[in-house]
Parts: C-alpha cells; structure tokens; sequence
C-alpha cells in the first residue's frame, strides 16, 4: 500500500500512526518495528501498553529496567525499557485521541446535516 493511500492519524519523534485499509487497520511504526493492526488488536496493544505505562509511573520505575511484551498474532516478542513504554504510551494515546476526535467531528457533521433538512439543501 502507497503512503499517499494511507493516513497519519498521530507522529511523535519516535514513531507514527497510520489509518491503512480504508481505515480499518492501523499501521504502527516505531523505532525500527512496524506492525499493521486490526482496530481491535490496536486497543489491545494500547491497554497493555497502557498498563504498563501505569506500573512504571505507581512505582516510578527506573529506565534501565526491562519489560516482555508478547505479540502472539506476529510471533513476536518484544523487549522495552521504562523511557520507551513512555514513548509508545505517548504516540498510541495520541492516535486513539485523534480517532475519538474523528469520530466526535463526524457525528456533529452528520446532526447538523439533518438539523439542516431537504429545504435548506435546495436553497444553498
């Protein structure tokens, strides 16, 4: 797939989003990983990078410590320290934020679409 097909939906220094597949999958690529996701493999990644995230920040973990994350579907392991958790916890929250937003933006568009009826259409 070209990258004019797909869509950045979030960028940090150290990664970026992207819509792919008519917006039902999500590209991933950060550091030198890349992993295109199903939406609802998306939200799984982002809660356990969120859990994480959570562990890290409650005991103020030091940087240096290493923690396993198991990608079953791409038989891959992956080991991160404490400042990359942080990173991945920054750009995946960040596009689900823009998907939220998306979809915020959407439902107002389409209210006031119906708001405005067939009469004012044909006026405009």
């Amino acid at each position: 797939m070209k990258d004019e097909e797909q869509q950045i939906l979030f960028e940090t220094k150290s990664g970026k989003v992207k819509l792919a597949g008519c917006k039902s999958k999500m590209k991933i690529t950060y550091g030198n990983m890349e992993l295109e996701q199903s939406m609802h493999e998306f939200s799984y990644f982002q809660s356990a990078i969120n859990s994480l995230y959570g562990y890290i920040k409650d005991v103020r973990q030091v940087y240096y410590r290493k923690f396993l994350i198991q990608l079953s579907k791409y038989k891959l392991s992956i080991i991160l320290n404490a400042a990359e958790i942080i990173e991945l916890y920054e750009l995946l929250g960040g596009a689900k934020t823009m998907m939220d937003f998306e979809k915020i933006i959407d439902s107002a568009l389409k209210e006031q679409e119906s708001k405005r009826g067939p009469a004012d259409e044909e006026e405009s």
